[in-house]
């Protein structure tokens, strides 16, 4: 993969890995802590249910993210966070979570998911473009990965809207402050973006790539 290729071009190597001990101990060297949506201490994954993508340099991380199945069917997204995010964040939570009742019927997608967070970049190397590329990354890595999946989506700080990191993620569905809140969790913050692409559009946006590419190898 390109993505993955334009990483290494920077001297880095490439790791997927299924075991989040792994994840905790490199977030943990970081001061970054783990997404609760991956932490062991809340989820205990098979192997083909969940993976997460290191990056390094000279044998230290200097990046990850992750990415896990969700198969909510019928139920839809929106009623499966308000049960899985009212749980693992409540314990920890110096405030009450509570959703607002008016929560946008734009996330309500049904199916088989893939939710992919604990997105993390070394600040002393942010500029290689390790981000931007690690986020494409996985996001192509995801949809080869788990076939039948539906839909790929991230939930994104404002601060990286701002950067443009959106953008480079090419990611079609883009909702700001998607998660409504009448009193969020203390670890979680309240203007979350929500960004999403269906299997269709991403098929679509990859063969439109991979004709780019080959245009331009021929000029």
């Amino acid at each position: 993969m390109r993505h993955k290729n334009a990483i290494e071009a920077k001297g880095c190597s490439v790791i997927v890995d299924t075991d989040f001990d792994k994840l905790k101990k490199r977030a943990k060297k970081f001061k970054h802590d783990v997404s609760p949506h991956f932490d062991t201490k809340y989820n205990t994954f098979f192997r083909d249910e969940a993976f997460w993508i290191g990056v390094f340099k000279d044998g230290q991380c200097i990046g990850y993210c992750a990415a896990k199945k969700q198969p909510v069917g019928d139920e839809g997204l929106i009623n499966y966070i308000k049960r899985y995010w009212s749980r693992v964040y409540k314990h920890k939570s110096k405030t009450q979570i509570q959703f607002a009742d008016w929560q946008m019927d734009r996330l309500n997608i049904c199916g088989n998911l893939i939710y992919s967070g604990a997105w993390y970049v070394d600040p002393d190397f942010q500029e290689l473009g390790i981000g931007k590329n690690l986020g494409r990354f996985i996001i192509c890595f995801s949809f080869m990965a788990w076939r039948d999946t539906d839909y790929f989506y991230i939930f994104m700080d404002n601060k990286d809207v701002v950067t443009g990191l959106d953008a480079a993620l090419k990611l079609t569905d883009q909702i700001p402050n998607a998660l409504q809140w009448e009193s969020h969790p203390s670890q979680a913050k309240e203007d979350y973006w929500f960004l999403g692409i269906s299997k269709d559009s991403f098929e679509d946006l990859a063969k439109s790539e991979v004709r780019i590419s080959e245009k331009n190898q021929r000029i």
